[in-house]
């Protein structure tokens, strides 16, 4: 990581503003450990190009994972007219990383009213749910997730969510008919 991105740093100062460089330069950064300097640099191609949504990922789970809610702001605004969906999952994770609860909840209900079906929506929702104390509602909107989201590629999938009401209610046969795909 250290040899790439000394190569993207000159890269990028002899083509400024080049999304794919930026891209690149920030997923090294990151990945070298310079978590800060690559969300940045993420940050600063996602604003370049709001179409390089995969330059969120990163710059979401490090503003989240530190209360800077704040940060996210712009992105969600920059998101929103080409991506309401991602957006609307974007704003529901700040308000929950906010404890604003109610507001994730209804902001997600509204969204998912309106906008295309799309699991981390869910899974959000089912979060905030949970969180302000609709046990019942946030199990059943994670088993929605679930069913648009089966096979689990990240630990936040739709998997993960559902398989946590099993085993914070102390269903662990159910849990693991869930496991063994029953």
């Amino acid at each position: 990581e250290t040899e790439a991105v000394a190569f993207l740093q000159q890269a990028d100062r002899e083509h400024p503003d080049q999304v794919e460089i930026l891209y690149a330069l920030g997923e090294a950064q990151w990945h070298g450990q310079h978590v800060e300097a690559g969300a940045t640099t993420l940050e600063r191609a996602f604003m370049l190009d709001p179409r390089w949504e995969m330059a969120l990922h990163h710059v979401v789970e490090l503003r989240l994972t530190r209360g800077e809610t704040a940060r996210l702001g712009p992105i969600a605004n920059k998101l929103r007219p080409i991506d309401p969906a991602n957006a609307a999952t974007l704003d529901c994770k700040i308000a929950v990383g906010e404890r604003r609860y109610a507001d994730a909840v209804a902001g997600a209900q509204r969204a998912l009213g309106s906008l295309e079906k799309i699991p981390e929506l869910y899974i959000c929702l089912a979060q905030a749910q949970a969180l302000a104390g609709d046990l019942d509602g946030g199990e059943r909107t994670a088993k929605k997730a679930f069913d648009l989201w089966p096979i689990d590629m990240r630990e936040w999938g739709g998997f993960a969510q559902y398989a946590e009401f099993f085993l914070y209610r102390g269903k662990l046969a159910e849990y693991l008919d869930l496991l063994r795909g029953k």
